[in-house]
């Protein structure tokens, strides 16, 4: 019977390293099933971490790359839990083309014996298949979904054990666990603001960590409409500007100008969402409104005047905006996520039939 399987490269930035004692571990999942992820190496000159994640067994190619999406955003709200950058783009394909049509879901076949580029059987044993042909089914994105003749990929036990290496791997699989059973799903903007605040976490410069930190809050923000009576002045205000006796360039400017106050500020829509998901939380020993109201006034003297107030340590407020952004993010897709800790869910784990 045939099987199929999905399997993707990532990076994690410098600050969250796994250390996993074998070549391989499996994370079980609440469904039954297990997730495989192996350590591909560091890159000297970035110094990422590349692992792979490997999923198999599956009936169809569809459920497969269904599972495979579900655990794409398990792995953005785990990694945001534990403030660990994560790269999901810039991934090395898991396996090189052969054979390929330019319909990218044209499947083509490789026959491992024939193969003899030491890279590709390196990734393809990874991928768990010893012998036979594998057929690459399609690809979407960073997920390659393939069809293997194999219907076991690999015999238990056979150098795949579960976590017991560092702290880091096992918070990892316990998040993990935790963020897949959630079954979210993320909307194109949350996408987006998790990607900026994993890509703060491979930068070194702070004052652009600071700036990338701050737009991630924007990309998520919906502006609320200004009262009416405020509109209503707006528009009398525009009006009185066409009959000033000012050049049609700076009359159009202003026109703009004013018709941009029809909706609620940055800063106010910030504040507010701040207030309504993280009420109760402190973040620099300020509120959450407050405090990225704070943070907003730093970001408009970084990029209108090249550099931040002398009076603020910079370096500290990018640990708290890193928290208060991962906070902000997670509590958007489900409000207790943030509050969890990583203990309790430990306490959870322990007490099933898997351990971690």
């Amino acid at each position: 019977m045939q099987k199929y399987g999905f399997v993707f490269t990532f990076q994690l930035a410098n600050n969250f390293f796994l250390e996993f004692p074998d070549a391989e571990i499996r994370i079980p999942q609440p469904d039954g099933k297990y997730l495989f992820i192996s350590i591909l190496g560091r890159n000297p000159n970035t110094n990422r971490q590349e692992l792979r994640l490997n999923g198999k067994s599956f009936n169809t190619a569809e459920e497969a790359y269904g599972y495979a999406k579900n655990v794409t955003i398990a792995l953005i709200l785990c990694c945001a839990r534990l403030h660990a950058g994560i790269d999901l783009v810039a991934n090395m394909p898991p396996f090189k083309s052969y054979n390929k049509e330019e319909n990218a879901k044209d499947a083509y076949r490789i026959n491992i014996s024939e193969i003899e580029d030491k890279q590709d059987l390196e990734r393809i044993h990874a991928a768990g298949c010893e012998e036979g042909i594998i057929q690459r089914v399609f690809e979407s994105g960073h997920i390659v979904v393939y069809e293997s003749g194999i219907p076991t990929f690999y015999t238990p036990g056979w150098h795949v054990r579960p976590i017991h290496g560092s702290a880091n791997d096992k918070k990892f699989g316990i998040e993990l666990n935790h963020a897949f059973s959630m079954n979210a799903s993320i909307s194109d903007k949350e996408a987006l603001a998790f990607d900026l605040y994993f890509t703060s976490h491979f930068e070194d410069s702070t004052q652009a960590r600071f700036l990338i930190l701050t737009t991630a809050i924007e990309s998520i923000l919906e502006q609320k409409e200004a009262p009416r009576k405020t509109i209503q002045f707006i528009e009398q205000l525009k009006d009185l500007s066409d009959k000033s006796d000012l050049g049609l360039e700076q009359i159009a400017s202003l026109k703009n100008g004013l018709g941009r106050l029809k909706r609620e500020s940055i800063k106010q829509t910030g504040r507010r969402l701040a207030s309504e998901r993280l009420k109760d939380q402190r973040y620099d020993e300020k509120s959450a409104s407050n405090f990225f109201a704070y943070c907003y006034d730093i970001r408009s003297q970084l990029v209108h005047n090249g550099k931040a107030d002398d009076r603020n340590d910079l370096g500290r407020l990018v640990y708290e905006l890193d928290r208060f952004v991962s906070d902000l993010l997670l509590s958007g897709i489900e409000p207790k996520y943030r509050s969890i800790s990583t203990e309790t869910r430990e306490f959870e784990a322990s007490s099933g039939d898997d351990q971690l």
